[in-house]
């Protein structure tokens, strides 16, 4: 029996025009009235993801940052797993010994360092036509972008934002060069204590090696004594992994993932896009049988 559904946000739960469709908002509430907990494992920051969440008024628990915290329904945050500060000189150092912006997710908000003229030119240069390549729009309209900027605290530099009473629970970055994000990820292998993933080749995100999607997931299910098997997770990318090879977990990979993401997946349904994550829902209630997954599944492999 499946007791709890964990889904990805971007490319899984939203379409690409970063919407969730009627579709998809009504079978999550028809699951959550069938007493079937939903959990939004995402990362991005709670903001982020919760303002989107709210626009539909779908309330639920959410794992955010890529598995650094977990939120309940009020939004208060536990289970943080943030990057030592010793270590995130050292990986901003890097950062910014590559040429490359960073991304500062902090349990307060959003954080950049440097200046809002190059917060644009970061945003113009590389976020915006990375989310046009994977077709993944991260903003609707400009509105939304000079929220996220108003939202943004920025600093001037490392120590200062070192020197602020913040925890760091990730940092990324997106840079259209896909070399040099290779190159990027070589040297932050070296850096040990690190999660390291990706959505595309154009981006990249560190985080503190427990603050991982699966790792959080697992410690969110033992709360309410949820096994394992009684997990359906739903992803399409790199980040996605670490609870999409759970062990005993039954893992879906979208339409549109990654081939590497199907590959590790026991089956894949429909894309983001044709409401991938609403199709296994609505197959979820419609199916009184306890092994639904690999007796109605199957065929979608």
């Amino acid at each position: 029996m499946i007791r709890l559904i964990a889904s990805d946000m971007d490319g899984t739960l939203l379409n690409n025009r970063s919407e969730l469709t009627f579709t998809t908002v009504a079978s999550i509430n028809a699951v959550q009235r069938a007493g079937i907990r939903f959990l939004i494992n995402t990362g991005r920051e709670y903001s982020s993801a919760c303002s989107d969440l709210k626009r539909k008024k779908i309330y639920c628990d959410m794992i955010c940052s890529s598995g650094a915290a977990t939120y309940d329904q009020l939004g208060n945050p536990y289970n943080l797993h943030p990057i030592p500060k010793s270590i995130a000189a050292q990986i901003l150092a890097v950062f910014f010994s590559f040429g490359v912006y960073a991304d500062v997710y902090t349990d307060k908000s959003r954080a950049f360092i440097g200046n809002k003229a190059k917060l644009f030119r970061y945003y113009d240069q590389g976020v915006f036509p990375s989310s046009r390549k994977e077709n993944k729009l991260y903003y609707r309209n400009m509105d939304e972008f000079f929220q996220m900027v108003k939202e943004t605290k920025i600093y001037e530099s490392i120590d200062t934002l070192l020197a602020d009473e913040v925890s760091i629970l990730k940092i990324s970055t997106t840079h259209m060069n896909p070399q040099l994000i290779a190159r990027l990820r070589r040297q932050m292998k070296q850096i040990p204590g690190l999660s390291i993933a990706s959505t595309s080749d154009t981006t990249l995100e560190i985080s503190d090696e427990k603050a991982q999607k699966g790792y959080a997931l697992l410690q969110y299910a033992k709360t309410y004594n949820i096994a394992p098997n009684e997990i359906l997770a739903l992803g399409d990318s790199e980040n996605d992994l670490s609870m999409l090879t759970l062990s005993g977990v039954h893992s879906i990979a979208m339409g549109n993932a990654k081939e590497e993401i199907k590959e590790v997946c026991a089956y894949i349904t429909r894309t983001n896009e044709d409401n991938g994550v609403a199709y296994i829902l609505e197959r979820l209630l419609k199916d009184e049988n306890p092994s639904f997954v690999r007796n109605t599944l199957a065929f979608l492999h």
